[in-house]
């Protein structure tokens, strides 16, 4: 893909518990969209005025998706007419990769626009483990010929940590926050700490095994190349040997999936 000239994109992610927005630029010489600023809110609210800018001065394009259908349309619904024109970004036949799995239509939009994004990020030939540890965290694969060839999807520490409290008489309820801030002690001597030990070192081993096994997978040269990104990456990035964390992977690749379907 050739990049166009310097411009401005407003990318709005849509997950399951967060929108993530971020602003960016593209000019001649990036690799990847730069961020220039950034922010998220809780699903349900709106987005902050300081994030959409200022009335349509020809320079901001806004681009939607994500991984939550009803808050895509809730936030096409409510955009402003008087700002930037908003692009969503849903058609996977226009996105810049080949998808090698059973049900292509069936892969999560923030899936693919991680793995477009990665595509940028490899050397020729290099197979690539992309970690996104948010509600639920996959573990995805870019093959060598740079398809998206599938992955693993389980779920995060605070999934897990509801699934404690609710089907159980006696634990209480953690807050993932709190559970993924700092390393806990391995050895709980109470509760709260084997329960946070458990979610903690738990989703680090889970994510840890999958993305090896993957890797082993397809063994050759050039190894394979290994990026985390999502809220809880900081929490799995330390203990998977030789990746990179890309906090803002998924924005990124919406605007190079916005550019691909429209000439860019």
């Amino acid at each position: 893909m050739t990049n166009p000239l310097p411009s401005e994109y407003l990318a709005i992610d849509a997950g399951n518990t967060r929108i993530k927005f971020g602003r960016f630029t593209f000019a001649a010489g990036d690799v990847l969209p730069v961020c220039v600023a950034s922010g998220h809110v809780m699903c349900g609210q709106p987005l902050p005025a300081a994030a959409l800018g200022s009335p349509v001065t020809g320079r901001l394009q806004a681009v939607l998706s994500g991984s939550n259908p009803p808050e895509i349309e809730r936030l096409a619904r409510e955009w402003p007419d008087d700002l930037a024109h908003l692009a969503v970004v849903t058609d996977r036949t226009t996105f810049p990769i080949a998808v090698d799995v059973e049900s292509p239509s069936r892969v999560g939009l923030d899936r693919l626009l991680n793995a477009i994004a990665a595509l940028r990020l490899r050397q020729p030939g290099q197979p690539v483990v992309i970690v996104d540890s948010g509600t639920a965290v996959t573990v995805d694969y870019v093959n060598r010929s740079g398809a998206f060839a599938g992955g693993a999807i389980l779920p995060g520490i605070g999934m897990g940590a509801r699934a404690l409290h609710r089907y159980t008489a006696m634990l209480p309820l953690l807050a993932a926050p709190g559970i993924a801030a700092a390393p806990p002690e391995v050895l709980g001597r109470n509760t709260v700490a084997a329960m946070s030990s458990g979610l903690y070192w738990g989703h680090v081993g889970a994510v840890r095994e999958l993305a090896n096994r993957i890797a082993e997978s397809d063994p050759g040269d050039p190894p394979r190349l290994m990026l985390v990104t999502g809220g809880a990456g900081a929490v799995v990035s330390p203990h998977l040997e030789r990746s990179q964390e890309w906090p803002f992977l998924p924005l990124q690749g919406l605007v190079l999936a916005y550019l691909a379907g429209n000439g860019g």
